[in-house]
């Protein structure tokens, strides 16, 4: 991946998609992979563009208020080593100052022609030029003049979470690390380089590697079970990963905020105790993966009522990773189980036997040998209220058939000659509009009811499959349906003798 701070040609025209991408969570994640698919589509490079510093923390200067700019999830190396790892040919990361805030949406644009920019994605919220002047539709408006495709990504939504750098800000601050690690696709993790402190730990048994921080303020702050890996450069992903013993990943506790029992200056440190380590790391960058959460950030009033709640963490950390190796291992319940030997599967495997039965109970007419067993016996019949014969049947179809046979069946078995009629309602406003959505309107009347009655009985062999998935004994062979000339004829009959 080539990186560039100008915002100039390449060499080649671009597939470009713009954002902040801090976290390059999954949505972000979901607008680089359509710059993707759309670079080898039309034959373009791929670039994604952000800036330095982010908007909001330019702002944040302007205004002498530090609270006006979110805490970061990552900074600029790591930034970029995610884009690498999504497969990025080029970045682009332009200054944001003063002057870059002051532009118009048209110097911005004329900038993106001079890169020459082919298709561009942006999310449906983005705003650009000096008072946020610019929006999508600006830059629909001059890809139309200019020659460029510009395409928006609506929210990527996982259940009823929103994908958002702000709503992983918040599950972090919260300590709902599981909560972000869905929504950035991977669990959060910082990399630093590991630096000299007051070397305070080692003195009441806990040696910490003391790893600097490039954000102003971190997104979450306490106490943490932790893993940890040694990486060459910032940019992982990059230079390749040197791991610590032969490839193991160690485990810790970390300690992420102000350290308020021993330091004054207000500033965020990430200390991390490694459990069973003791090699020099200083100087290195260290990246530490947050698993688990165990506490918030305590004033003490002594080093030793500190060091007794570190011997504590140190426990529960070591209990977090013992319960996770334990659910990580595959165990075979099966051979632990002590099963007689039978002729017949111990298992329902309903899925799979289900089908089988029921297409037994067709090809022997279960159905029709029940009634002529039962003929002689009180009568009970059941002439189904009918479906309407559009579409596929639904869990409410599901629960009035189900229902219905358990009626039938525990007539039958009472005594009864209990027959099933099945039936559907062939016709209806629904009907019409999908074959005029498919031939047209204004067809002729014998057209229209020609091709009504098709469709009609589409949907009735479709619907009645499904029933007889089910399990529903009934005579499917011979349902009623409002459409059958001889139903219509006697619906004419009783509307004569009515009036």
């Amino acid at each position: 991946m080539r990186l560039h701070r100008a915002l100039g040609s390449v060499g080649a025209p671009l597939a470009l998609a713009i954002g902040n991408f801090d976290g390059v969570h999954r949505g972000h994640q979901a607008i680089l992979a359509a710059g993707i698919e759309a670079a080898r589509e039309h034959g373009l490079s791929f670039a994604a563009m952000s800036f330095h510093p982010l908007p909001r923390e330019f702002f944040a200067i302007v205004r002498n208020d530090a609270s006006f700019a979110p805490p970061r999830l990552m900074n600029s190396t790591e930034k970029l080593a995610a884009l690498v790892d999504v497969g990025v040919e080029h970045a682009f990361i332009p200054r944001f100052d003063g002057q870059f805030a002051a532009q118009s949406p048209d110097d911005f644009v004329a900038a993106l022609v001079r890169m020459n920019v082919r298709w561009l994605m942006v999310g449906e919220d983005f705003r650009f030029g000096a008072k946020r002047a610019g929006d999508a539709n600006t830059l629909r408006r001059a890809g139309a003049q200019h020659g460029f495709m510009v395409e928006t990504m609506p929210d990527v939504v996982i259940g009823i979470e929103k994908i958002s750098s702000s709503a992983i800000r918040d599950a972090l601050s919260l300590g709902q690390l599981d909560v972000a690690a869905r929504m950035l696709g991977r669990p959060y993790s910082i990399i630093g380089r590991v630096t000299h402190g007051k070397k305070l730990g080692r003195t009441l048994g806990f040696p910490t590697a003391n790893i600097t921080l490039t954000r102003r303020k971190p997104a979450l702050s306490g106490v943490f079970a932790v893993q940890c890996r040694l990486v060459t450069r910032g940019l992982e992903g990059v230079a390749g990963i040197e791991r610590i013993k032969n490839g193991t990943i160690l485990n810790g506790v970390a300690n992420l905020g102000t350290n308020p029992v021993v330091s004054v200056d207000g500033h965020h440190k990430l200390e991390v105790f490694l459990f069973d380590f003791a090699a020099d790391v200083y100087g290195k960058r260290l990246a530490c993966t947050f698993i688990e959460k165990i506490r918030d950030e305590q004033n003490f009033a002594s080093l030793d009522a500190l060091t007794v709640q570190m011997h504590d963490d140190v426990s529960k950390a070591k209990n977090i990773f013992a319960i996770g190796s334990m659910m990580d291992q595959k165990v075979d319940y099966k051979s632990t189980l002590n099963l007689p030997d039978t002729p017949f599967p111990m298992r329902g495997d309903l899925a799979k036997r289900e089908p089988n039965w029921v297409a037994d109970w067709q090809q022997r007419k279960l159905y029709e040998k029940i009634r002529a067993q039962s003929k002689g016996r009180p009568k009970f019949i059941l002439h189904d209220g009918p479906p309407y014969a559009n579409a596929a049947i639904h869990i409410g179809h599901a629960v009035n058939k189900i229902l219905k046979d358990i009626v039938v069946k525990s007539k039958q078995m009472a005594g009864f000659d209990a027959v099933y009629i099945p039936g559907w309602d062939c016709h209806g406003m629904p009907i019409e509009i999908f074959v005029e959505k498919q031939h047209g309107k204004n067809l002729p009347p014998e057209k229209l009811m020609s091709l009504a009655r098709a469709h009609a009985e589409s949907q009735v062999d479709l619907q009645k499959a499904d029933f007889m998935r089910l399990g529903i004994l009934g005579d499917w062979d011979h349902p009623y349906k409002t459409m059958d000339f001889a139903t219509e004829a006697e619906e004419i009959r009783t509307l004569g003798k009515l009036f």
